[in-house]
């Protein structure tokens, strides 16, 4: 089932399940919307760095379950596997990023770039993932298997630079 732009900007800011799905909104906006899903999550991550770990990974656990749920729900809804402006995905997977490192500025932008290179190029085994787990689950590990390598990488810049 096709959804008009106006009816799906209905649904997203009546619908908790939308608004979630779709990054809080951020899904709707125009040509790169894992972009934007990033971009809103960076106030997001640095208000949860302010609180103690178990609480940082209890809502990411809570949002990346949610995420599962919703990303299958709203496809099938949508009629379209993996509907670019479901972007959940992007929004726990910078939350993964950002676990292990402050919120500086420096960090923010060179987890943001990471995050969106692996999670656009899908080197392996992103790639593979994305290609050949399915549903919501599949929609969402992707975004945590980007996460993970660029934390890696971030670990190694970091290491490096200092």
């Amino acid at each position: 089932m096709k959804i008009h732009k106006s009816e799906l900007t209905k649904l997203v800011f009546s619908d908790w399940r939308y608004f979630i799905g779709f990054g809080f909104g951020s899904g709707l906006l125009p040509y790169i919307p894992g972009t934007w899903g990033t971009l809103i999550t960076i106030p997001l991550a640095i208000l949860m760095s302010h609180l103690p770990m178990v609480f940082y990974i209890g809502i990411l656990l809570i949002l990346f379950i949610l995420g599962v749920t919703l990303s299958q729900v709203l496809s099938d809804k949508l009629g379209e596997h993996d509907y670019g402006g479901v972007n959940i995905d992007e929004v726990v997977g910078f939350l993964c990023v950002m676990l292990p490192f402050s919120c500086t500025w420096h960090h923010l932008l060179l987890g943001f770039i990471l995050f969106r290179f692996f999670d656009i190029l899908k080197p392996f085994p992103i790639g593979w993932l994305d290609k050949n787990i399915h549903g919501g689950f599949g929609m969402m590990i992707d975004d945590i298997a980007a996460a993970c390598m660029s934390i890696l990488t971030m670990y190694a810049i970091t290491t490096w630079v200092n």
